[in-house]
């Protein structure tokens, strides 16, 4: 995937993240080709930092197991994991919610290492139920 970072050009960039995101895309739902190439497009356009991709790598592999840490998280949680993702497996996301105190677990079917705009409502409405579960989420009326 390194080597998919350093395109010579604009164009070249956003090809090869177009391609690179294809990889992660679970079956459930079609590649939305155009999205991501604007994407693609707006990151180029924002920071294109092919040393950058480098030293994200170099600092995952450098960092320390963060699981542990994770047994601290008191509030409210929700893991929400593509059950389709050809980077992080299942079982991570099943680990890091054993290890959140009372965390709630999202699988979403047939999704991969990507947000399709299809399954947004799942993504969203997971979130939401644990705001509304933690009593965050109720509006409350200010006084006058």
């Amino acid at each position: 995937m390194l080597d998919k970072t350093r395109a010579g050009d604009r164009k070249a960039a956003v090809t090869a993240c177009v391609e690179v995101w294809r990889s992660y895309n679970g079956p459930r739902f079609p590649f939305d080709e155009t999205w991501v190439g604007q994407c693609g497009e707006y990151t180029y356009d924002r920071s294109y930092d092919p040393a950058g991709v480098a030293r994200q790598f170099a600092a995952m592999i450098d960092s320390h197991d963060l699981l542990d840490a994770q047994e601290g998280i008191t509030c409210p949680t929700v893991v929400i994991q593509g059950d389709a993702d050809p980077l992080v497996g299942v079982d991570h996301a099943r680990e890091i919610a054993s290890r959140i105190s009372d965390a709630r677990l999202k699988l979403i079917a047939g999704v991969g290492h990507e947000m399709p705009r299809q399954a947004w409502p799942e993504f969203f409405g997971a979130i939401l139920d644990v705001v509304r579960l933690s009593g965050r989420g109720v509006a409350r009326r200010r006084s006058r």
